[in-house]
């Protein structure tokens, strides 16, 4: 007997939250078997848990790009997901976007996933990141999306709030991130 989505859906869940790759892949070769078609849930499990399990980064990168080829578009909770384990070092945050430019096998470098850096870098205060992150849309081919510009302000947000607490902020640092702001919301309502 075959099981049903739900259950396959249960399962990929619980290998997603157990960083465990192979108890979700063992749910996507019964949906294979059944004849079903990996469901949006099942794509993000996938996702999640190579990015919980560390070091499989490029596999987390592969299934977004399969999802993306698919017609699905990722959820904003699973790029911010993706975003906090990748930020885990800085080592790690490098790693992926290393992983991405040079083009690893399976990984495509597309909207979301240059999102995932930017949130990564954003989650940290890594203003500068993000925006450099940002700069490389353009090389790459890559549109941004809302997404994208909430990212970008993100970074802005976290940093001033870490450097006002630290008595870091001065009165050019402030300026200069209202003036970044400004240029991304004007940016953004181009698109």
């Amino acid at each position: 007997t075959h099981a049903d989505r739900g259950t396959l859906n249960a399962i990929a869940s619980a290998g997603s939250h157990c960083a465990d790759p192979d108890m979700v892949l063992m749910a996507w070769d019964l949906a294979d078997q059944a004849g079903l078609l990996p469901s949006i849930d099942m794509y993000e499990s996938i996702v999640r848990a190579f990015a919980a399990a560390g070091l499989q980064d490029h596999n987390a990168f592969s299934v977004l790009a399969e999802m993306e080829a698919s017609g699905i578009e990722p959820s904003r909770a699973l790029i911010k997901a993706f975003g906090r384990y990748v930020r885990t070092s800085s080592g790690r945050l490098d790693n992926a976007f290393y992983i991405l430019s040079n083009r690893t096998e399976g990984t495509k470098i597309t909207t979301a996933s240059m999102n995932v850096i930017m949130s990564g870098c954003a989650g940290c205060g890594d203003a500068e990141g993000a925006f450099q992150t940002y700069s490389e849309f353009k090389r790459f081919s890559v549109i941004p999306n809302e997404d994208t510009f909430s990212f970008l302000m993100e970074a802005l947000g976290t940093e001033m709030t870490a450097d006002w607490s630290d008595a870091k902020m001065t009165k050019d640092d402030i300026e200069r991130n209202i003036t970044a702001a400004n240029e991304v919301m004007a940016t953004a309502e181009g698109h």
